[in-house]
């Protein structure tokens, strides 16, 4: 099956989450062929749910009569706290159209609410972009050209993508999807070029600009904030900056990569390793021990080489080598 049918699958999903906020129930009707039902069932094992199916004609009818064609429902999202689970269940024939109905905010990626409430991840997206901005202001033309830790990208090319993901609505985001013909990668690229300005100062200016913002794109709050401290360390440590991140704030989003592989590859990454913060005795996995500070674990588990050498235990190798 074509990639390019399941990311289109994937970003209509996106767009009824996205336009809907609000709603309690939202359903999204979808013909049963054969590339919607192969990308049905990779959404399931990606995203952790447990869906179950029902008669369309006991949605219907009381009584139960009608069409009888199965459908998938999700009726819970997984607690990445005891660990995700996925189940599919079928109880009929294969299905000729779906009905999905779902109560979370976003579909196709995991909830964060169990980790952070919503205004505390906000409060603390405007506290990461605020200590970033101050830090830049003070640096030179040279070190605004710096290689980050994010592949290809300059310190100032990382700023602009940052205040790329505080200026794009849902909306802005699905039409630059279109305009880049489903190339996420080119999305990325548009939207970094279109924060760059014409200078440093224009970049940092752009950014902070973005404090106090509550625009975003069709992704998981949590996942904002973890874009905001894992690229602020990519502009951070090729800088020789420090910052210190609250704890609480790390521990969620060290709980989130774990379970997720959804913005950034981090699930996949740790598989077979067993990571253990030293700060807060936090441990997630089965495996090889990976030990050390949380943020250097988060940023190691999304894909930062240079973090590992800072991480004990007979793991730090296995993960080093999963970063190439």
């Amino acid at each position: 099956m074509p990639k390019i049918h399941i990311q289109i699958f994937n970003t209509a999903l996106a767009v009824i989450g996205m336009c809907f906020p609000n709603c309690k129930t939202r359903s999204l009707f979808l013909p049963m062929d054969e590339f919607n039902t192969h990308a049905l069932r990779c959404l399931l094992r990606r995203n952790c749910q447990t869906f179950k199916a029902i008669p369309w004609g006991a949605m219907r009818n009381k009584n139960g009569t009608g069409l009888h064609k199965w459908f998938l429902i999700p009726i819970a999202t997984a607690q990445y706290r005891s660990g995700p689970s996925c189940h599919y269940r079928d109880y009929g024939e294969a299905p000729k159209r779906i009905i999905l109905q779902f109560c979370s905010p976003n579909l196709i990626f995991p909830c964060d609410h169990d980790l952070m409430d919503r205004p505390s991840i906000w409060s603390e997206i405007d506290t990461e972009r605020t200590a970033l901005a101050h830090q830049l202001a003070f640096i030179n033309a040279p070190q605004w050209q710096a290689q980050s830790l994010c592949t290809e990208l300059t310190v100032r090319e990382v700023l602009a993508h940052l205040t790329a993901s505080g200026t794009l609505s849902g909306t802005a985001w699905f039409l630059g999807v279109l305009r880049a013909r489903f190339d996420f990668d080119q999305q990325v690229a548009d939207r970094l070029r279109e924060q760059l300005g014409s200078t440093p100062d224009d970049t940092l200016k752009r950014f902070c600009a973005t404090i106090g913002s509550r625009t975003s794109p069709p992704i998981p709050k949590l996942a904002l904030l973890g874009e905001m401290i894992v690229h602020g360390n990519d502009i951070r440590q090729p800088l020789g900056l420090h910052h210190t991140h609250r704890q609480e704030t790390l521990d969620a989003l060290l709980r989130y990569y774990a379970g997720s592989d959804q913005i950034v590859v981090a699930k996949k990454r740790i598989k077979g390793l067993q990571l253990e913060s030293l700060e807060s005795g936090i441990t997630i996995g089965h495996g090889l021990p990976v030990r050390g500070r949380t943020l250097a674990l988060i940023m190691a588990m999304t894909g930062r080489k240079a973090y590992c050498s800072e991480l004990s235990g007979s793991g730090p190798s296995l993960l080093a080598s999963r970063c190439d």
